[in-house]
């Protein structure tokens, strides 16, 4: 966005604002891709795992579910917040108050479904 704001608006330059969104529909596609390659590993590992397991871990979906790639996500965390911060302390402030909000909102989902979405049939 900030090249945007520093090369095409001033220039009005309409190849430049081409290349741009280029540019960014090609990272858009390949984080696609990524996406469902990741996807489809973690769901053929869950349902390899399932089958171990029993069949309880098949019902509940939990090892294809979207909790374990957050899992594997979160050790990048403490990264992202301080590359945020080489950018401007104010950014990194904004980041870690939305990862803040985000992990609040999750344990309130966590707590208010915990009672509807019980299965008494796998526990042991």
């Amino acid at each position: 966005m900030l090249q945007v704001y520093n090369r095409v608006l001033p220039s009005r330059s309409i190849v430049t604002l081409i290349g741009l969104a280029g540019s960014a529909l090609t990272l858009f596609v390949i984080q696609a891709v990524l996406e469902l390659l990741r996807a489809r590993i973690l769901a053929r590992f869950g349902r390899l795992t399932a089958e171990r397991l029993g069949t309880c871990l098949i019902r509940q979906g939990f090892l294809a579910g979207p909790a374990v790639p957050t899992l594997f996500d979160l050790p990048w965390m403490p990264v992202y917040v301080a590359v945020c911060a080489l950018f401007h302390p104010w950014i990194a402030a904004a980041v870690r108050l939305g990862a803040g909000l985000l992990a609040l909102l999750g344990l309130v989902t966590g707590w208010a479904s915990a009672g509807p979405g019980r299965d008494t049939d796998c526990q042991t």
